[in-house]
Formats: C-alpha cells, sequence, structure tokens
C-alpha cells in the first residue's frame, strides 16, 4: 500500500499545469496501523513529506487522524515550514495528528511550522495543542487574517489547563475577526468544562458529546452538566450562534431541564440548538415555544405567550430535539 501511495503522490506531482488547492490524508492512524511496518511506513511519510514541498498552490490542507509519532510528525511539520505552500493555506485541519496525549506544545517543529504560515484562516487542532505561547504565534503572525480556531477537548487526554482569559483577550484584540468552536468529548469534569470555557473566548459554536461508553476516568456524577449549561449561558450568550448536546447519563439529581430553558432564554444570537437528552414534557413544551417565538413574522397568540418565553430575540433559532428521553409530567398543562 505504502508504494501505491508513494506511486501515485509522485505521479500527481509530475502533471503539468496542474495546481492541486485542496489535499486530504485523513485517519492514517500511524500508530496503530503501522507501528509494526516500519519500512513500509518511513516510504509513506518520506513520499507525503517529498509531495507537500513541492506544493506551491494548496489551499486546504487535512491530516486529522494521522496518530504519528514525535520523530515522523516533525518530518511533516519541517515539510510544511519548508515549503511554498506556507503563504498559500488558508485551512489547516490537524486534529490528532500526534499520537494520543501527546504534547504538542513543546515540540519545536510544531512551533516552527506555526510561525511560517502567513494567509492561514481557519486551524483545527485539539486543545492540548494549544497554550499561550501558541496563542501569541498565532495572534502576532496572522492578525486580521485568522477567522476561526476549532477545538477538540477529549476526555482520553490530560486537560489541564494554562490558558486564562487575559490570553483570549489579548488573543481577540491581534485577530478582530477571531471565532472559536469547541468539540467536547466523553465524560469531562466541571472543572475541565470551565477552564477551557473561560471567560474572553469569542465563542461561537459549541458541541458536547457526553457518553458514559467513551474512554474516560471519570464518574458520570461528578460531570454536573445543569452547571455548565448555567456557565454557557452566563458567559457566551452574546456570541454563541449553535450549540449541540447529546447527552446519555441524565440524573434527577443534575437535571437538565431548567439550564436548557435558561440558554434559550439568554443565548439571543442562537442560530441552532440541537439536545439528545432526557427532559421532562413541559420543558419540551416551552423550548418549542421559545423557538417559535423567535420565527420572523411571528404572530403574537396561539399558546406563545408563556411567561417563560421571551418577547424578543434578535436570531431566528433552529430547534432540534433528537433521541430526547421525554420524563412525564402528569400535572403539567400546556394550555393546548
Amino acid at each position: 500500500m505504502s508504494l501505491a501511495v508513494e506511486m501515485f503522490l509522485n505521479q500527481l506531482s509530475r502533471i503539468r499545469g496542474t495546481k492541486i488547492l485542496s489535499f486530504k490524508i485523513d485517519y492514517m492512524d500511524f500508530y496503530h496501523g503501522w507501528r509494526f511496518f516500519e519500512m513500509s511506513r518511513s516510504r509513506l511519510i518520506g513520499a507525503l513529506c517529498k509531495f507537500i514541498r513541492k506544493q506551491r498552490h494548496l489551499q486546504f490542507l487535512d491530516v486529522s487522524g494521522s496518530q504519528i509519532d514525535t520523530r515522523d510528525g516533525s518530518r511533516v511539520l519541517k515539510a510544511l515550514a519548508a515549503c511554498y505552500a506556507r503563504n498559500t493555506i488558508k485551512t489547516l485541519q490537524m486534529k490528532d495528528f500526534f499520537e494520543m496525549r501527546y504534547n504538542a506544545t513543546n515540540n519545536s517543529s510544531f512551533l516552527t511550522a506555526l510561525k511560517k504560515f502567513t494567509a492561514l484562516k481557519e486551524i483545527y487542532i485539539n486543545f492540548i495543542y494549544l497554550n499561550p505561547s501558541i496563542l501569541e504565534i498565532l495572534g502576532k503572525k496572522l492578525g486580521n487574517c485568522l477567522e476561526l480556531i476549532r477545538l477538540v477537548v477529549d476526555s482520553s487526554e490530560s486537560q489541564a489547563r494554562t490558558i486564562t482569559a487575559s490570553d483570549w483577550t489579548r488573543m481577540r484584540e491581534k485577530c478582530p475577526k477571531l471565532k472559536v468552536v469547541f468539540h467536547f468529548l466523553g465524560l469531562l469534569s466541571y472543572n475541565e468544562y470551565t477552564s477551557a470555557l473561560c471567560r474572553g473566548i469569542p465563542l461561537v459554536e459549541c458541541d458536547i458529546l457526553s457518553w458514559e461508553g467513551y474512554p474516560n476516568d471519570l464518574e458520570p456524577d461528578t460531570e454536573r452538566m445543569s452547571d455548565i449549561l448555567r456557565h454557557v449561558a452566563n458567559n457566551f450568550n452574546k456570541t454563541l450562534a449553535r450549540f449541540r448536546l447529546s447527552i446519555d447519563h441524565c440524573s434527577s439529581e443534575d437535571s437538565l431541564d431548567q439550564p436548557m430553558i435558561l440558554m434559550l432564554q439568554k443565548c439571543c444570537y442562537l442560530t441552532e440548538f440541537t439536545v439528545n437528552a432526557t427532559l421532562s414534557l413541559e420543558t419540551v413544551d416551552i423550548l418549542c415555544k421559545i423557538a417559535a417565538a423567535r420565527k420572523p413574522k411571528r404572530k403574537y397568540g396561539d399558546g406563545l405567550d408563556h411567561p417563560m418565553v421571551p418577547s424578543y430575540h434578535k436570531a431566528h433559532l433552529n430547534l432540534f430535539l433528537k433521541m430526547v428521553t421525554i420524563v412525564n409530567n402528569d400535572n403539567y398543562d400546556s394550555g393546548k
């Protein structure tokens, strides 16, 4: 297979007049899939580095899921730093580029490569690849160019944080167009959520996938999802546009009903709110009425004058209730 890929990349680079704008070689999983094939892996990495060095027009590069070790990862990063495409790449996706739990912030090749990009608009990386020094590099080098940082917080990786609200504030000053997206995977503690979602982040999208089956060392009771939702509603209500939550371990002690309503009431710029969770029938009814009240050219009445429904919102809200487990409330009357 490595020989076939090598031949393909070589032939692709030799075609006259070809301008390769997008290149995707994702989820190669070198750590698990190639760990016992040293010669083949080395050939494949060599072919990839050679191909990258020859690129002059590349605008999109996706090497996500490479799960590559430090030595081979440094080879690829050095090729990126040396190629002319460092001046043309606008989108760089490298989530899970290194093997799991690797702290890329200590990798000199990673830091050098980031310093070389001059046209980067979007970057997609693991949150453990980010620290104040890397924010400083991106802000200083890219300024008005950088528009989106997409971050993955994975419960299978250590989530010790050093990034503060002042770090993000300085980053926003250097990159005024910047928006941030967070993806949370697995069970994480309340402190891990709040330290990642600190004030000052220009957060526009938050995606939470909290499943007990996902690799983690945390007990579900320590997550405190209701408090996490309140934290998001209270701190990012002026920027958050899209929110998605999928959780399979709700309990009566950590009800999500009131926090869900709070989010829709406070986050007036929400355009998408997707839920896969356990909610009461009353909450589902209120959420639907809030969503209906935020449609264009709303007609008042028709049950929308519920006291929990805000009278005015700035954005049209799309509400998606997917696989919601409804806890019936026999005393609730929707008025219909």
